[in-house]
């Protein structure tokens, strides 16, 4: 099952070997550690040496690469900022070349697991946010928007090699959206993309939970700002919330989804705000019971 948060990820990393772009390293913490996990003296000599305070210009992408890794939840209003301005440093050494290799990066290393969606998004703002240098921002926008849309146009090959992968692309389109600023503005363009590919994911003859429950935690995030501009709502509220009305009442759905469904549901009718959790705390609850009830279920079927 997939996790229900965004989970507590690797933390930090020892650099990547020399020339080599590691895409598989976690760039997310999204709790505080507890006092079992706390780092080691080793694990902070690595984390100092992978600080973005130690040098300002990488040289090549592996190098940049090694910040990219060593930011986390936990560090990257302090180191974010540093590392947006090494990128930017690094492109405007060669533009062309390096804006491609930067948006690679960053491209890989996000979508190497839904996980990363969060953080990745992030960054990729405390990279394009900022006012100075506007023009190689632009430039390094534009190319991260034509990755996201070329990989986009592969959703169902993406999707049938590995369900994975596509909520990985999912997941960070979702997150772009609520994260990205043009002048202070959500790009719209990326509403509309959010919404496609939600609809995508939810006409599949095979969906499962754990898309489901992507979707259904990523509208936590988005929904609201969806419902905000003219067009996303109108498709939003028109196409979106009735197909997830109708999984919610289905018989062929699982207790778990139509838990997970519900939760959102009731999230918008209230607004989304939920004060004090109870919503949340309320079907955290039910879905625990609703999971263990579908196990016994596909377990005696089994038999």
């Amino acid at each position: 099952m997939a996790g229900r948060g965004r989970g507590r990820g690797l933390g930090i990393v020892p650099p990547p070997s020399p020339g080599v772009v590691d895409a598989t390293k976690s760039i997310a913490i999204e709790t505080e550690p507890t006092q079992e996990e706390k780092i080691s003296p080793k694990q902070e000599q690595q984390q100092q040496q992978c600080s973005p305070k130690r040098f300002k210009t990488p040289n090549t992408v592996s190098e940049l690469a090694t910040y990219l890794h060593s930011l986390n939840e936990n560090n990257l209003a302090k180191f974010g900022p540093a590392f947006s301005e090494m990128a930017i440093d690094f492109v405007k050494g060669s533009p062309e070349k390096r804006t491609s290799e930067l948006v690679s990066l960053l491209y890989s290393t996000v979508t190497s697991s839904k996980e990363h969606a969060t953080i990745g998004a992030r960054v990729c703002q405390e990279v394009l946010g900022p006012e100075g240098d506007a023009d190689i921002r632009t430039q390094i926008r534009r190319e991260l928007l034509r990755t996201c849309q070329t990989q986009y146009r592969n959703r169902e090959s993406i999707r049938r090699k590995s369900i994975e992968d596509w909520l990985a692309l999912f997941s960070f389109i979702m997150e772009l959206f609520c994260y990205l600023r043009v002048g202070g503005e959500c790009v719209r363009a990326l509403g509309g993309a959010a919404v496609e590919a939600i609809l995508f994911t939810l006409d599949q003859q095979d969906l499962d939970d754990d898309e489901l429950e992507c979707i259904c935690f990523r509208l936590k995030d988005i929904a609201s700002l969806l419902e905000a501009g003219e067009k996303t709502r109108q498709k939003f509220t028109k196409n979106v919330v009735p197909k997830l009305r109708s999984l919610a009442i289905s018989r062929k759905s699982s207790e778990r989804a139509t838990c997970m469904i519900m939760e959102f549901l009731e999230l918008r009718a209230r607004g989304y705000q939920d004060p004090g959790g109870e919503i949340s705390d309320f079907y955290m609850d039910a879905l625990t019971d609703a999971i263990a009830s579908d196990e016994m279920f596909y377990a005696g079927v089994q038999n």
